[in-house]
């Protein structure tokens, strides 16, 4: 029910979501149990900064009872979906502190079927024979907003995580910015420019022969031999 509930919460719950367009494409060959990714989907990458949470409570069915003692939280996310996506990490315990603790971790998610995928934090109470649940909250991946966050946990009213969600685009495709402007030289021109006629190759001796000139004028002041007069 809690992924059930998630995945039509995008639309106010109106019973109706559209499915992905490689699954309303009668030529495409859906292959949900495969490992590589899917041709023609952007591949999507989550980085999830857990950063700390807020009145966090005692679960009802402690282990240890009405005994008032303080949690040890952790954070447990999970994301459902295609089985390639399917993945699960979870922040370090803190101990005694269930008001506010800091966790400041970062979680790295790489989706290659966005549309189908949830996102689900679970906050926990490790104890020494095992562990408690808190509470959760299960959100679709097309929901989330890049930013600071912060999620309620479902069914309490204080409870929430604070928390820093960026999304990233993955491609394969090598990027060709910037090639194209180097590529525009003009070479014709220059080709053009370089042509001999009459005028520039009486211009281009002259000029020839006065740098000849100048570069024998220390050898003359220096007393040496004379150079010959160019032909």
């Amino acid at each position: 029910m809690q992924l059930n509930n998630a995945k039509f919460s995008a639309n106010g719950q109106c019973g109706y979501i559209l499915k992905p367009e490689i699954l309303c494409d009668e030529n495409y060959m859906f292959e949900p149990h495969s490992t590589e990714p899917y041709p023609g989907v952007s591949r999507k990458q989550l980085l999830m900064r857990i950063i700390s949470g807020q009145q966090l409570p005692k679960p009802p069915q402690s282990i240890l009872g009405e005994r008032g003692e303080i949690i040890d939280p952790y954070v447990e996310v999970e994301i459902v979906g295609v089985p390639i996506d399917c993945a699960r990490r979870q922040t370090q315990t803190i101990n005694d502190n269930g008001f506010n603790p800091v966790w400041d971790e970062t979680m790295v998610f790489t989706l290659n079927l966005p549309e189908l995928a949830l996102v689900r934090f679970m906050v926990w109470d490790e104890d020494p024979i095992g562990r408690d649940f808190i509470g959760q909250k299960t959100l679709p991946f097309t929901s989330l907003v890049p930013g600071y966050r912060h999620i309620h946990l479902e069914g309490l009213d204080q409870a929430s995580l604070f928390v820093h969600v960026s999304i990233n685009s993955l491609t394969d495709k090598p990027s060709h910015k910037g090639l194209k402007k180097k590529s525009h030289s003009k070479p014709t021109l220059t080709r053009q420019m370089t042509i001999d006629t009459p005028e520039r190759v009486v211009r281009k001796s002259s000029f020839i022969n006065r740098l000849k000139r100048r570069s024998s004028m220390p050898n003359m002041l220096s007393g040496g031999r004379k150079p010959r007069t160019p032909l």
